[in-house]
């Protein structure tokens, strides 16, 4: 049975990831800017016709960001920071592939990779089937942006530090840091986790912190990057990169924050939720402080509305959400799980365990709660 139910979580994810593939957001941009930095930057094909063949797609005939070679090659540097996404892309064209399904490639598979770390953390099919079709989740896997990519290497370097497997995890994160370099934020923290938890030498979490802060200055520099002022000017206030000397007061700060905040709660509420039910059940408490720190300084630098810069804490803790409730109830018999089970036989015992034995609030005799607190750290009183 169990077999059985992983079987069909990975057949549902390839479907998901084939839908995705083929329907992909109508309303993007930013996969056209990709494709113009591959064939400009990579490529070295003339901006000119580059500007001219993307300019006659439906979607850059109506922006007025895109309106002219030269505001093409002023927008890259937004676009060339993502060095590990844009690398991806020219590798499958080269393959064979068109940029744009290439584009899309990476997203459907960035989809698939989601649903088999989700299994492997939470060992739950069904729950990550549903984790997996949630419409961030989806959305993500949609579009035309790194998101999917990085949160696909960011849950993996999770599960990686959950597993007790550090080295991995840092690895995986300072690889994600050259897809989104605002990923070394978390990486920071979990670096300074690692540390507290004496995972980690001293010495050892300095050498990676530099090495991480390093990967960001690197890819700044190679990248042309305007620097956060600028990004924050064009995203939330007006302007375009290249042409505007940014001064950002703290009213325009906070309306920008305003503006964002609302949407995002909107969007995160649910999974907040999720994410207090994993504390109040003593579930891996050090990592949601972690990622807690790392969603509100995100925030904070970037006070976005949209809710993709944050999925891969969505999977998080919804996954921790899973661990929290008791795998075996044994002596509880639940008449709608039976129900369920009769027509739905690849759903797994434990699962139908865990939900109905957390709504009715119900323990295992043992009273160990899954995902159970990590060792003392360094700091922690000795016996």
């Amino acid at each position: 049975m169990h077999k059985l139910s992983v079987v069909l979580l990975l057949c549902f994810a390839a479907v998901l990831a084939l839908v995705c593939y083929r329907r992909p957001d109508p309303d993007q941009f930013d996969c056209w800017m990709y494709e113009a930095v591959v064939r400009t930057n990579l490529e070295h094909q003339d901006p000119a016709s580059v500007y001219a063949s993307i300019k006659a797609e439906p979607r850059m005939a109506v922006s007025s960001q895109f309106d002219s070679p030269t505001h093409m090659r002023q927008l890259a540097p937004l676009y060339t920071i993502k060095p590990a996404y844009v690398g991806a892309i020219a590798i499958l064209h080269r393959a064979g592939m068109p940029i744009q399904q290439a584009i899309r490639g990476i997203s459907a598979i960035s989809l698939f990779a989601i649903a088999i770390v989700l299994w492997l953390w939470t060992d739950a099919p069904m729950f990550s089937a549903l984790l997996l079709a949630s419409p961030p989740v989806t959305g993500l896997a949609r579009s035309g942006t790194p998101d999917a990519f990085s949160s696909a290497m960011v849950i993996a370097a999770i599960l990686a530090y959950v597993k007790e497997k550090t080295w991995l995890s840092v690895v995986l994160l300072i690889v994600a840091i050259w897809i989104r370099t605002d990923t070394v934020i978390l990486a920071l923290l979990v670096i300074a986790a690692a540390f507290f938890q004496e995972r980690l030498r001293a010495w050892t979490a300095l050498v990676v912190s530099a090495v991480a802060i390093a990967s960001v200055l690197v890819i700044d520099h190679v990248a042309g990057n305007y620097g956060w002022a600028v990004l924050f000017y064009t995203s939330f206030i007006a302007g375009r990169a290249g042409d505007i000397t940014p001064h950002i007061t703290a009213g325009l700060y906070l309306r920008a924050f305003a503006t964002g905040l609302q949407p995002i709660l909107n969007q995160a509420s649910l999974w907040i939720l999720l994410a207090l039910v994993a504390w109040r059940q003593a579930c891996r408490r050090d990592l949601l402080v972690v990622i807690a720190l790392a969603v509100t300084a995100h925030f904070l630098l970037f006070p976005s509305g949209e809710v993709r810069y944050l999925v891969w804490s969505f999977l998080a803790s919804g996954s921790l959400f899973i661990l929290s409730v008791p795998r075996k109830l044994s002596g509880i018999t639940s008449p709608t799980g039976g129900l369920l089970m009769r027509f739905l036989p690849f759903v797994r015992n434990r699962d139908l365990d865990r939900m109905f034995g957390y709504f009715l609030n119900l323990k295992p005799k043992s009273g160990v709660v899954v995902g159970s607190e990590p060792k003392k750290s360094r700091f922690s009183k000795r016996s």
